[in-house]
């Protein structure tokens, strides 16, 4: 059933006082559902901090400078976009995969929640000489971050040292 007229217009202004007071809190984000009392906001959505890790694959340690290993997320129902800085503090002879490990969401399952992620890194060995490349697996909840050589992606923790800097975003799908 349809409002018409004012109180339509009355529905529709409570609705963004109620979202109004969420506002740079978790709660439910603005969406228009139309039901037989007028509209709701229907999708949950939450703010928040998470904190990341580094796991080398194979052996090895990389550690992150405690001031920088906090990251930022927003969830909108299933959707999760995440953020951040993160600069290493020091290694040992690391070696294999890279992961960052601590997204506050495990993806969904199946192949198509696998997920691209925007990497940045910098003050890596003289071997991280091309593209950084990041991907968040289904199931998981971590980032899986590569090199890319010869066409390739290929392990790279023993590319990171004391001072790398990496920033990374994406946003993905929980299941």
């Amino acid at each position: 059933m349809f409002l018409i007229g004012s109180r339509l217009v009355q529905k529709f202004t409570n609705l963004l006082d109620t979202f109004s007071s969420y506002v740079g809190k978790s709660g439910y984000l603005l969406s228009v559902k139309s039901t037989e009392d007028g509209l709701e906001a229907i999708i949950p959505y939450s703010v928040g901090d998470w904190t990341a890790g580094f796991v080398c694959g194979t052996s090895g340690t990389i550690t992150i400078d405690p001031n920088f290993k906090t990251g930022a997320y927003v969830k909108i129902g299933r959707m999760v976009t995440v953020t951040g800085f993160f600069r290493v503090d020091s290694v040992s002879s690391p070696t294999g995969i890279l992961y960052l490990t601590g997204l506050p969401f495990a993806c969904g399952s199946g192949y198509k929640f696998r997920s691209a992620v925007s990497v940045w890194a910098t003050s890596l060995q003289s071997t991280a000489a091309t593209m950084i490349m990041g991907y968040i697996n289904f199931t998981e909840s971590q980032i899986t971050l590569q090199r890319f050589a010869t066409g390739v992606g290929e392990n790279m923790a023993a590319d990171v040292q004391a001072n790398s800097d990496f920033i990374i975003g994406t946003t993905y799908f929980t299941g």
